[in-house]
């Protein structure tokens, strides 16, 4: 059975669930506190008894909360930092038995260290350099014990006022010792409000962010150096936020948040594979609005989301958002936890006899005096899903083995897909790629236009497409009945024009290779070049070219002899632009 075991609203909650086939089930729900603006963020057992981790009241005090496994308050313990009004954002528990926090205080940020009893180890109040906003917003720890903390920062008198990733980095005796400024340089508004971070297994970190329809993600190792970045665009989505992102110990990343289209907001749960490319899209596509804060991993192999959720016919209540999905991506459940009050989940762990406790906040206060009718909730069970993948459909244009020049835009069209289920929609994703490169789109329209600066960054030759039609419950999925394939003809492109490419271009030939290749790659001005090669853990291993080179067409021989056969990955940095190539090397 699954369970729902506690819930402080009010300020925090917790909620308990039990793996099984049942719909859930409330075992208890506690509310403490009164403040009405009371947030817990983090959830941790220790043996019998619960802490929780958050904010209290409106002055901003980080404070930890006692409970035992019946939901009773054992002790509330409030932190006491050097500064006035902190909200905490974020918390994580260290392999150090203490807990790193992040967050706000008045006009500036923090993060810091404390114990178990409430006792600051170390505390830095952070702002970023020639800043005019900025934001900490998630806090991890590396596997070598160190703290990364990340956010945004809106450069002063830069163009647009776009905003930037930052990240600091913060030894275990709490000493800062990096800290960066990203500049992303994004298709869209450079509008990076919701930066978050988390460890990887070797050491590196992860971070992910949102640009309005488009979702950014990169690999940073041990010392901060850019492993690798992926964009991945979602042309229907005028508005995506960030909210979490985990590595999985099956090496999936996944990212959870939610997004604004025709439909409304809904939660969306992304899975990456290990080097950023996307594996599986999750939403829900139900009416209201459903937005996803905190995912983990249950001990049946599960991804479980969890969140908030208000529905239409309502001015009232927001419900608890629990959502669980298959490695695959299938929805397994989805329920809605009705309180009678304003809730939301931010944290969940799981305990040993499987039942998870979700903590949160919650308001009794807000529209108080009102009445609510018209509750809407949705649960849904194995029964009353339709678990039928969408219609089987085909490509429209281009047709199979076609040349295409790169100077102009290229639609991409394909016939429809329908969804046996009646509540449920189909949305498209194309893909394209090679051996080299991989770029991918999803949209709920039947045709794409691929602009030709996106066509010319993916270099020419042949290329392979297909579109995967995907419902959003219970998100099973079927690929076009054909694969095609395109020539990409650059023999008129803008980048092989000398001086007038309008982006870096990067390609190696052969690859693979055996101990030499020749590495290509164009500019579109005379500006400094940098050339590295790094293996797959994001160590630096040669540097190929650091020097000024002028625009247009340039190449270089590289001789691999010396390495050891395997993947490795060629990063071109130019100006403000860089460019990430995988190569392999086969002897």
């Amino acid at each position: 059975m699954v369970a729902i075991k506690n819930i402080l609203f009010v300020a925090l909650f917790a909620i308990t669930i039990r793996a099984s086939g049942t719909p859930l089930d409330t075992m208890w729900v506690r509310s403490y506190l009164n403040d009405g603006v009371d947030r817990c963020i983090a959830v941790k057992s220790f043996g019998d008894s619960l802490l929780l981790v958050g904010s209290r009241g409106v002055i901003g005090e980080t404070m930890l909360m006692w409970l035992d496994r019946q939901g009773n308050l054992i002790d509330t313990i409030i932190v006491h930092t050097p500064d006035y009004m902190d909200f905490v954002t974020s918390a994580v528990f260290s392999s150090r038995g203490t807990i790193l926090i992040s967050g706000n205080v008045t006009w500036a940020n923090f993060v810091a260290e404390i114990s178990l009893d409430g006792t600051v180890r170390w505390y830095h109040c952070l702002i970023s350099p020639d800043s005019a906003m900025q934001g900490i917003l998630s806090v991890c720890e590396t596997t070598s014990g160190n703290c990364v903390v990340s956010g945004y920062a809106q450069v002063i008198l830069n163009p647009g006022n776009e905003f930037r990733f930052w990240l600091v980095w913060i030894d275990s005796l709490g000493h800062i010792y990096n800290e960066q400024v990203i500049d992303i340089q994004s298709a869209g508004f450079n509008s990076f409000m919701d930066v978050r971070v988390t460890a990887t297994n070797d050491g590196g970190v992860l971070t992910a962010g949102n640009d309005w329809g488009a979702i950014f993600l990169m690999k940073l190792n041990a010392e901060g150096n850019e492993v690798w970045r992926h964009w991945h665009f979602y042309p229907e989505r005028s508005f995506t936020q960030i909210n979490a992102i985990r590595e999985m110990p099956e090496e999936d990343i996944l990212i959870v948040g939610q997004w604004q289209d025709n439909f409304g907001d809904d939660f969306f749960l992304l899975c990456c594979d290990p080097v950023g490319n996307l594996r599986w899209c999750a939403s829900p596509a139900l009416p209201g609005q459903q937005r996803g804060y905190h995912v983990i991993r249950t001990m049946e192999g599960r991804y479980l989301v969890v969140g908030e959720g208000y529905w239409p016919g309502s001015t009232g209540p927001t419900d608890v958002l629990v959502a669980s999905y298959e490695r695959s991506g299938i929805l397994h459940d989805f329920v809605v936890l009705h309180t009678n009050f304003w809730a939301a989940a931010y944290a969940a762990t799981q305990l040993a006899d499987c039942t998870l406790i979700l903590g949160g906040d919650g308001d009794i206060y807000r529209g108080a005096g009102s009445s609510y009718p018209g509750f809407y909730a949705v649960h849904l069970t194995a029964d009353s899903r339709i678990p039928a993948p969408s219609t089987p459909f085909d490509l429209l244009e281009p047709s199979d083995q076609d040349t295409l020049i790169n100077t102009s835009p290229i639609v991409f069209a394909w016939r429809s897909s329908s969804e046996p289920d009646p509540l449920d929609t189909v949305q498209y994703t194309l893909r394209i790629w090679d051996d080299l490169h991989s770029y991918q789109a999803t949209l709920l329209d039947t045709a794409y236009q691929v602009s030709d600066s996106l066509l010319n960054s993916l270099g020419g030759g042949w290329k392979h497409w297909h579109v995967t039609a995907h419902s959003h419950r219970p998100d099973t999925s079927v690929v076009s009945m054909s694969e095609r394939m395109f020539y990409l003809s650059q023999l008129d492109a803008p980048s092989q024009r000398l001086g007038t490419a309008q982006f870096p271009t990067l390609a190696m030939r052969p690859n693979p290779f055996n101990s030499i290749t020749q590495i290509e790659f164009t500019l579109p001005v005379t500006q400094r070049v940098s050339l590295r090669l790094y293996d797959v853990l994001g160590r630096e291993v040669a540097v190929l070219l650091d020097e000024m080179k002028t625009a247009g067409e340039h190449r270089i021989s590289f001789d691999g002899s010396a390495l050891s056969s395997g993947v490795y990955f060629c990063r071109m940095e130019a100006g403000r632009e860089m460019r990430t190539n995988k190569i392999v090397l086969m002897k």
